[in-house]
């Protein structure tokens, strides 16, 4: 049994250097090309941020020990596999067995959720990640690991009245400017009660209102 690493590059995240995936060469050794393969490449978390930018952990794959969570069978050493990131939030989305997983291909290529996880996906490195966080209060790029807040895919019905927050982003030290916030802190509050489960969305309406207050307080100090 071996672990199976990734060919990385550097890149930055907020002014840190962190290791992405390989899109394409993952490998026990320079003599064995790829077999599992990420379907994008997908962002590491630096060990010190919460859960701020979705994507940032991608599937951890060990042939011969990882099972697919859709077919059960452990994926063997010459299985074709695919690498997702973590892009749902909500314990109750359909797509969650795919969140952050390691899957057989052909488990994967047969599932019919994979047209809508594909999507989903594609639309998380399309809105999040370096250059796309600008801050929806200022529109200025945001820099600073710190002073970032991220709404993530919170809904799929795009005739939700939250659908349009998906994937946005604010200042921390912004959000008592944010026009939205009594709106959409009421509307998370409702969604929390109604059609969500787990921790995540009352620990984000948390963060918010705490952002709120600090900026607040440091605006009216000025």
């Amino acid at each position: 049994m071996e672990e199976w690493t990734a060919r990385n590059r550097s890149q930055t995240w907020f002014g840190e250097e962190v290791r992405y995936e390989d899109e394409s060469r993952a490998c026990r050794s320079s003599s064995n090309p790829a077999i599992a393969t990420s379907l994008f490449a997908s962002k590491r978390r630096p060990p010190s941020r919460g859960p701020d930018d979705q994507g940032a952990t991608m599937g951890i794959l060990i042939q011969g020990a990882t099972r697919c969570p859709l077919c059960s069978a452990v994926i063997g050493e010459d299985d074709d596999a695919v690498l997702l990131p973590a892009f749902v939030w909500n314990e109750l989305d359909p797509h969650e067995v795919f969140s952050d997983a390691a899957l057989h291909r052909t488990s994967f290529d047969a599932d019919p959720r994979r047209p809508s996880v594909v999507r989903i996906v594609a639309e998380l490195e399309s809105r999040t990640g370096p250059g796309k966080r600008r801050c929806v209060v200022c529109e200025q790029e945001i820099t600073d690991a710190d002073d970032y807040l991220l709404l993530p895919r919170l809904v799929d019905d795009d005739t939700h009245a939250l659908h349009r927050y998906n994937y946005t982003h604010r200042h921390r030290s912004h959000v008592a400017q944010w026009s939205d916030f009594e709106r959409v802190v009421a509307l998370l509050g409702e969604l929390a009660e109604t059609e969500w489960k787990g921790q995540s969305l009352r620990s984000l309406i948390n963060e918010l209102k705490t952002a709120h207050s600090r900026s607040y307080s440091f605006f009216a100090q000025e």
